[in-house]
């Protein structure tokens, strides 16, 4: 669903879950595009050294980004702050 959007210019913008987010960034990876993942922690060592986001071929079409410290990590509280600054990116 997000190859269509992501293949006339769109910009996915996601979190970082297993699902939806992430097939929604491999969509829009696979067709080319770009996408970004919000993440409910801070910018560290990704955690999900399997997922299928961290494959080089991606490397300048994705962006990784958080509004937490570096050192917070992942909560319940802290995924619905990011959903909400998913909502006003969008």
């Amino acid at each position: 669903m997000a190859q269509t959007p992501a293949r006339n210019g769109f910009t996915v913008v996601s979190g970082y879950a297993k699902g939806i987010d992430t097939a929604a960034h491999l969509g829009a990876l696979e067709a080319a595009g770009s996408t970004t993942c919000v993440l409910s922690f801070g910018i560290r060592a990704l955690p999900k050294e399997k997922s299928p986001l961290n494959d080089p071929r991606w490397e300048g079409s994705i962006l990784f980004l958080s509004q937490f410290p570096p050192s917070e990590r992942s909560s319940e509280p802290n995924a619905m702050m990011r959903n909400q600054f998913i909502c006003a990116m969008g």
